[in-house]
């Protein structure tokens, strides 16, 4: 075969592959839906207009739509919502409810202004990028320390017990367990001071289309907590209630994140209350004594 005949036949063979590939991807793997009148929010249809989607039956995540909504019935929506919220979290009246966008790097923000005061200090264990970012956010805010920096080893090495400057004024310490885009991977935590307690937070998500798996995605999110000031039992409700419930926003983004990079819609967890969880746990404890 000639090298003409070759080129000709490979781009003919790009230019069929490239055209299939569209199609299945825009046409075969979804089922689109156009048109709907009303979407369902919380047991109630709400009404919407110009509503372009896919089958829920077709995707794995259930809910894949672009639409528009009259402000007035989402402003209903948003105040149900908040009710929802204040009633299962005890927000008083005197409290304000602010609907953000999520992700894990509003909490570099959000961690330090809702768990600590002006008056306290803050250390930060850096190992990669995502670290030094949240250093770099949470020094705005308040006084910080860095415990560790791993810059001059360019973020390719974990810190040990003799690396780590222990600062016990620290109220709160920041440590990334998984660098993901530049830096190291932490599995096992050395001891930073007498009161650090390692937390881990594990999510498995699983998706399926009839009896076909379509992706499994399993994110271990892991914390060094110091707890300074508190009796036995007011540590392990913290350690089962505060220590999760910081963790997940990271844990949640890394998840959809993951499950983006592999080809499907992103993943977007609902929150999760750690302390009904805790709650009901231990009344099933309780009752089985």
């Amino acid at each position: 075969m000639s090298g003409k005949v070759f080129s000709v036949s490979l781009i003919v063979f790009c230019l069929i592959f490239g055209i299939a590939l569209f199609y299945f991807q825009l046409f075969a793997y979804y089922v689109r839906v156009d048109n709907l009148s009303y979407i369902k929010v919380n047991d109630e249809l709400i009404p919407v207009q110009n509503y372009q989607g896919i089958d829920s039956v077709s995707s794995a995540l259930k809910l894949r739509g672009c639409f528009t909504v009259d402000p007035k019935v989402f402003e209903k929506v948003n105040a149900s919502s908040e009710e929802g919220i204040r009633e299962l979290l005890g927000v008083p009246d005197n409290f304000f409810v602010i609907f953000v966008q999520g992700g894990a790097t509003l909490q570099n923000a959000s961690i330090p202004l809702n768990f600590s005061n002006e008056k306290e200090k803050l250390g930060y264990i850096i190992t990669g990028e995502w670290s030094k970012k949240t250093y770099t956010d949470g020094s705005k805010l308040r006084k910080t320390s860095i415990l560790f920096d791993g810059r001059e080893d360019k973020y390719t090495t974990a810190p040990v017990n003799e690396s780590i400057e222990e600062d016990n004024d620290s109220s709160l310490v920041f440590l990334t367990s998984n660098e993901t885009i530049n830096g190291v991977q932490i599995k096992e935590y050395n001891k930073i001071g007498e009161n650090s307690y390692d937390v881990s937070l594990t999510i498995k998500a699983e998706a399926s289309y009839g009896e076909k798996t379509m992706f499994i995605a399993e994110v271990e999110q892991s914390g060094v907590f110091v707890l300074n000031g508190y009796d036995d039992e007011e540590i392990k409700d913290l350690i089962a209630v505060y220590c999760p419930s910081t963790l997940f926003p990271y844990a949640r983004e890394i998840l959809s994140s993951v499950v983006a990079k592999g080809g499907f819609p992103a993943l977007n967890l609902q929150p999760i209350s750690f302390e009904a969880l805790y709650t009901q746990a231990r009344e099933e404890q309780q009752t089985q004594n």
